[in-house]
């Protein structure tokens, strides 16, 4: 398995009680276990990741950027939205607050912000959600692409992928994802903020695939000396890279993060008040990742991922025909999402890119 350039499927357990036992008390041998497979022992190829792989090795690399919370999806997103997780140990929307939020510091302060997503957005598990909606927080990711080339972006703009489509999720299409990656950081290269801007790549987290660094426990609302009930306990190590030209180039930050380090330079740049123990003891990015003194304008050379329309189409096809996979989030967004922006799981997706050559926001 290890080094075969293929689609990861079946997709590794990645929950609390999976990422506790693959952890083992620091002795890292639980990953096979847990899914049942060598599968967690696989990765990819830079033949197979050649845009991602150029990117990181043109920007600032972080080695040690941790996923905040040791399970799930929703919790770790949280952690960057909030600071926190709710108190959650699996995908659950029941006691999210956006009174306690990144977003809810940055009104107070004045600072425009926006939520961009293909599919379903995440941000529908905050019952503030069609509040954002109408005060024009929350677009889809065709409307980043239009709003970066033509220099129109909030002062904090967070972009998703599509669910198990283009965002390396089991069974994603891997090559999806590396266009999305490049088409998202390419529209902000090629628009006028490029030149005030900072780029934070990052996954929310680490799949359930082997890593050999044990994680670290980090300041938290819910901290506990039982590992089963210690919410300060964080994931393993996910890919990140701090892109703009003011991150330093060709750069290895060897500085501890998590998703709140995130969270951390947004407020250090605006001058905000950290949300939790969590985002307060976070190491802040800007301190090693950036040099303010000596930016670098000019864009490094970075190949732009073709797809074959053919292997696209049919990777868009198998993905329709599966079981849905966030039914959870599904039944959110139906009742807080206007449908007509809604993509849903099992109708096939529409992909949104953008053409270099003439600017037009299109659809794969």
């Amino acid at each position: 398995m290890p080094g075969v350039d293929v689609i990861a499927n079946p997709d590794p357990d990645h929950s609390w009680a999976g990422g506790r036992r693959q952890l083992n008390r620091g002795r890292m041998d639980g990953f096979v276990i847990t899914t049942g497979s060598d599968e967690p022992m696989g990765y990819y190829t830079a033949r197979t990741i050649p845009w991602l792989r150029a990117f990181a090795q043109s920007f600032t690399t972080a080695d040690r950027w941790f996923c905040s919370h040791l399970g799930n999806t929703w919790p770790n997103r949280n952690y960057f939205h909030a600071a926190q997780d709710f108190g959650a140990t699996s995908n659950d929307s029941s006691a999210h607050d956006g009174s306690k939020t990144l977003y809810r510091r940055l009104d107070e302060a004045g600072i425009s912000w926006k939520y961009y997503f293909i599919d379903l957005p995440f941000l529908a598990t905050y019952p503030e959600f069609q509040t954002w909606l109408a005060q024009g927080r929350i677009g889809t990711v065709a409307d980043y692409f239009a709003e970066a080339l033509s220099g129109r972006l909030p002062q904090v703009a967070v972009v998703d992928p599509a669910f198990f489509a283009n965002d390396d999720h089991p069974p994603a299409d891997i090559q999806l994802g590396q266009r999305f990656m490049a088409d998202v950081f390419g529209a902000l290269a090629a628009g006028p903020h490029w030149h005030s801007s900072a780029f934070f790549l990052t996954y929310d987290e680490w799949g359930g695939f082997f890593d050999h660094v044990v994680p670290p426990r980090l300041p938290d609302l819910r901290p506990s000396s039982d590992v089963m009930k210690d919410h300060g306990q964080a994931g393993f190590r996910v890919p990140t890279v701090v892109a703009g030209p003011y991150a330093k180039r060709g750069f290895v930050d060897h500085s501890t993060m998590d998703h709140a380090s995130a969270t951390k330079f947004i407020e250090w740049r605006f001058g905000l008040k950290p949300l939790t123990p969590r985002d307060a003891a976070a190491h802040n990015p800007a301190v090693t990742a950036f040099d303010f003194r000596r930016p670098r304008f000019d864009l490094p050379h970075l190949p732009v991922p073709q797809l074959d329309p053919q292997k696209t189409a049919a990777s868009l096809l198998g993905l329709a025909g599966l079981p849905n996979p966030v039914p959870e989030l599904t039944e959110v967004a139906l009742d807080r999402v206007p449908r007509e922006l809604l993509q849903l799981p099992g109708a096939g997706f529409s992909l949104p890119t953008w053409d270099r050559a003439t600017g037009l926001v299109t659809s794969l």
